[in-house]
């Protein structure tokens, strides 16, 4: 079933069906391989660069799989809990994720948990982990708000802006939901067009990403990168938030506009008492680099080419024997 979604000011009118296609009576939505291209690219992308953070392929390819589902559990639990005075009525749909109702930032706290748990459990550097999936985490994100836009879901409140969009479906939502925004001081007028907020933070995300991955050849401390995320993602995620019309409330605020200030405060802070600290030679081994990065991946390269020779070199007969 299609759904018409038009940039009124662009000219844009679309038709949209969340539905990929079928094999038998199983349905496969566009959400679902949106969201998944998101965490393989993501993932390909800190693969290609675990080196660099003293974290092998095959641990990371653990910590993607463990980190997955750990993330899913949280994003549930962190909207289930403030949505709380709905669930507690319906508790037979406390499981059901396939209806909608997951949060990013549940599911960034899920991941950790279990990247925590898994690093102790392989004795590592939990920080050499973030920071290696953190360029990758972003990359994913914003490909996964494109599974928004299939939904026609995450958008914001109304504007005259050249972005804004109009829908059936967001018009039907604003109606059945006027109330329930008015008691949180939002506004809106179903006839007019809507904000495209899960665009705005896609972008936002991208540029957060390209930020990210020519930023970490500089990095100077363990955890470095994963506070530079926690920064950018944070300042996007703090004025988008404010815009939404589907933000989970805790009485007037916004949950997650509260945590993505906290946490860009946060990031800030600790990145400047460690810099300090590294600046006065009184740096923990915790979050000091094992060895520069450059030098780390140029022994590697040396290592290969010197073992690539060897093997050139190396007589004809000697070449059948290893070879047997």
């Amino acid at each position: 079933m299609t759904t018409e979604l038009a940039f009124p000011k662009l000219g844009i009118v679309l038709e949209l069906d969340r539905l990929a296609f079928s094999i038998g009576p199983l349905n496969v939505y566009w959400y679902g391989i949106i969201v998944v291209s998101g965490i393989l690219l993501g993932y390909f992308y800190s693969n290609k660069r675990c080196r660099e953070f003293n974290v092998s392929s095959d641990s990371l390819a653990d910590y993607l799989l463990f980190s997955v589902i750990g993330g899913i559990l949280g994003a549930r639990i962190y909207y289930v809990a403030f949505k709380w005075d709905y669930y507690k009525e319906h508790l037979n749909e406390v499981l059901s994720v396939w209806k909608g109702g997951i949060a990013i930032y549940g599911g960034i706290i899920g991941a950790l948990i279990v990247i925590l748990i898994l690093s102790r459990i392989k004795k590592e550097n939990p920080l050499n982990v973030t920071d290696c999936c953190a360029g990758g985490l972003i990359l994913g994100q914003a490909i996964g708000r494109w599974g928004n836009f299939m939904n026609i879901e995450a958008f914001g409140s109304n504007t005259d802006s050249i972005f804004g969009m109009t829908s059936p479906a967001i018009t039907s939502y604003l109606e059945s939901n006027m109330d329930a925004l008015a008691s949180c001081g939002i506004s809106v007028d179903p006839a007019m067009p809507v904000h495209p907020t899960f665009f705005y933070e896609s972008m936002w995300n991208l540029a957060a990403f390209i930020i990210i991955a020519l930023f970490t050849k500089k990095r100077t401390f363990k955890g470095e990168i994963t506070l530079l995320y926690l920064a950018l993602y944070g300042m996007g995620r703090s004025w988008i938030e404010g815009l939404r019309t589907d933000s989970l409330m805790w009485g007037p605020f916004r949950v997650s506009q509260v945590l993505a200030v906290v946490l860009t405060l946060f990031a800030v802070c600790v990145y400047v008492i460690v810099k300090k600290k590294q600046s006065s030679k009184s740096l923990s081994s915790y979050f000091a680099l094992d060895e520069p990065t450059p030098l780390l991946l140029k022994n590697e390269e040396e290592t290969e080419k010197n073992a690539q020779k060897l093997t050139e070199d190396a007589p004809d007969g000697e070449e059948e024997s290893e070879d047997k």
